[in-house]
């Protein structure tokens, strides 16, 4: 015998009724009754004993007629004080201790009358949801199959509440919507390759599972830009006199100047005292400052500054004159050296300092490409124009010969002959083997090999130097043939090409100095652009420099307006780079390193020109004249 209590009655709405029963010893999940009626079929039995006699089994989520009956059942014959007997079980199982409670009408009426209320449910005889069609879809829909009574206790819902897929899984009573329900559980999300695919078909009563939000940080969620990175477009000014260029070399000049001995002070100031290189700042900033904390990127920071200042000052005076002043681009080299070692010397360095090494070698490339650029189009392309006119004439005229030759009788055409043909002599009618004869070439003679030979001619060399270009190997001076003989290249004779092998043409040495130049521009611009492509690129701007990045991508500006954005602006529109073999694309580059500068110094707290270590020797009275020459 074991005692029966109601501990919790609970109505949801019209969700099922969960009741939890306690005092029941292990041997009641044996049973198949209670008080006569089955309960196998329609209950869901859960919980577990106390570890000892079995006891504290739960009855769970009940449904159907059933539940109402035996709640109304438990309630009328007042369990609490009550004593029934269950087939199945042992007269000496053990039992709880019975609590007693008063008896209160009040109490009862209550409960009998949230009993009441309960909703009826469904019929056993109801067919089941038919499947929502999907005509145009290319996946074939799942189609309900007959379900099986055996298979009843496997069926579990799609969608559901916490407590409908605890309950029975025959009777669908109303549900509510998921906002009033109990909380849902987990949802597994697919991954990121299944999560265009298209869901299943929503049955009856269900809500279809939205698919997940893209994760943060992905490659979509990177590309994403707010309108606030737009940068600002401001209104263009054309293109500017001489003297706003000239005044823009002077300023940009002496900037770089301040920021090169800054940097270079600074540099030294970061030593321990005991390296033969330190030196220390007359004025050092404050302990807790940034400037003192980040001494060694402030100083490269001054430095790459610097060059840049000095390349866009030297730019501004050569793009107003659309010109290239070598010697004065000569100058910058040491000083790009420099800065470029002091970069590559840090241990460890972050990918967004990387870049910066990129920019020095960008900037390097753009001003070989741009000496290059100009050394052809102003000097060297007019040097060998003249050269393979000359080239032309000695090629006209050397075919010309050849035509000449073949016209005269006697004379075979492209048959080597070692001397030409004269009167029999006595030296040739001698023997060949008089101590004073001169060997013959003739053709069917051979000289004696015991005579001294005399001196090749070197005015014209043996024909046999010459082999006639194969079919697969082009002739390279082609452009320098006679007009009609290009036009018909498949009749050449080899005759012509022979002679015209033989053409040449001096050139002084200021042009093989200048061919010389070319090649190692040329190999050095190569070396850098592939140097610098590596660590400076869109890819990486995008992540480490994305207003820089936005400022550009995002621009209105053209390849040719190196003009319109301002220095300093830290707003406006940018333009990537391009093509350096157009000899143009330097003033991008020096605009793009100043942005870069100022964006990745914020968070260093680097002020620029404001920030500078004041040289020691410079009087404060340029710094109070140069602005009343500019008011002047």
């Amino acid at each position: 015998m074991g005692h029966w209590r109601i501990v919790e009655i609970k109505r949801c709405n019209s969700e099922p009724v969960p009741i939890w029963v306690e005092t029941v010893p292990h041997q009641w999940g044996g049973v198949s009754q209670y008080n006569g009626v089955p309960v196998n079929d329609d209950i869901s039995w859960a919980g577990s004993g106390d570890g000892e006699s079995g006891a504290g089994i739960g009855l769970g989520f009940v449904g159907g007629r059933l539940a109402c009956a035996l709640l109304r059942w438990l309630v009328r014959h007042r369990l609490a004080s009550s004593h029934h007997h269950i087939a199945g079980l042992s007269p000496n199982a053990p039992s709880y201790r019975r609590i007693r409670r008063p008896a209160r009408p009040a109490h009862f009426q209550a409960q009998e009358t949230i009993l009441a209320d309960l909703p009826r449910p469904l019929s056993q005889d109801l067919p089941l949801s038919p499947p929502a069609s999907r005509p145009s879809s290319p996946a074939p829909g799942n189609k309900r199959k007959s379900v099986d009574s055996d298979n009843l206790a496997t069926k579990r819902l799609r969608t559901s509440s916490l407590s409908d897929r605890h309950g029975h899984p025959f009777h669908h009573l109303p549900t509510l919507p998921p906002a009033s329900s109990a909380a849902p559980p987990s949802l597994h999300f697919p991954s990121a390759s299944t999560t265009t695919a298209r869901s299943e078909p929503c049955e009856d009563g269900e809500v279809p599972e939205d698919p997940p939000p893209p994760p943060h940080g992905s490659a979509a969620d990177c590309a994403l830009y707010h309108p606030n990175t737009v940068p600002i477009r401001r209104p263009k000014r054309g293109r500017p006199p001489h003297k706003y260029y000239d005044d823009l070399h002077d300023k940009y000049y002496q900037a770089g100047r301040l920021l090169k001995y800054s940097g270079d002070a600074r540099f030294w100031s970061t030593y321990p005292p005991s390296h033969k290189e330190y030196r220390p700042l007359a004025h050092p900033p404050p302990v807790n400052s940034l400037y003192h904390k980040h001494g060694g990127v402030i100083a490269r920071l001054e430095l790459v500054d610097a060059l840049v200042c000095f390349t866009y000052s030297i730019w501004t005076r050569d793009y107003s004159r659309k010109t290239c002043t070598k010697e004065t681009w000569d100058t910058i080299n040491a000083f790009m050296t420099w800065c470029k070692g002091k970069w590559l010397t840090q241990d460890a360095i972050h990918e967004a300092e990387k870049a910066f090494i990129g920019l020095i070698c960008m900037i390097e490339a753009f001003i070989e490409g741009r000496k290059m650029f100009y050394s052809i189009r102003h000097g060297l392309d007019l040097e060998m124009d003249r050269i393979s006119g000359q080239a032309k004439v000695k090629i006209e005229n050397a075919i010309h010969e050849v035509d000449q030759s073949a016209s005269t009788p006697g004379i075979q055409v492209g048959k080597s002959q070692g001397t030409p043909p004269m009167l029999p002599s006595p030296a040739s009618i001698a023997p060949t083997n008089s101590a004073n004869s001169t060997p013959t070439t003739r053709d069917g003679g051979t000289p004696n090999t015991t005579t001294a030979r005399p001196p090749p001619d070197t005015r014209n060399p043996p024909p046999q130097q010459f082999r006639p270009p194969t079919s697969n190997k082009p002739i390279s001076f082609f452009p320098l043939l006679p007009r009609r003989l290009r036009e018909n290249a498949s009749s050449i004779p080899q005759s012509y090409i022979d002679a015209a092998q033989k053409v040449t043409e001096p050139i002084d040495v200021n042009t093989i100095s200048e061919l010389k130049d070319l090649t190692a521009t040329f190999r050095s611009t190569a070396s850098s652009m592939a140097e610098a492509q590596q660590t400076l690129n869109l890819a990486t701007m995008a992540r480490h420099f994305p207003r820089t990045f936005s400022r550009m991508v995002n621009s209105a500006l053209t390849s040719t307006e190196e003009h319109e954005p301002d220095f300093e602006d830290e707003e406006g529109e940018l333009f990537w780079p391009g093509q350096l073999v157009t000899g143009e694309g330097l003033g991008w580059v020096c605009l793009m390193g100043k942005a870069m500068i100022q964006e990745f110094g914020k968070a260093y707290g680097y002020r620029g020109l404001d920030g500078v270590v004041p040289k020691p020797n410079d009087p404060p009275k340029k710094q109070q004249q140069q602005p009343q020459q500019q008011r002047s």
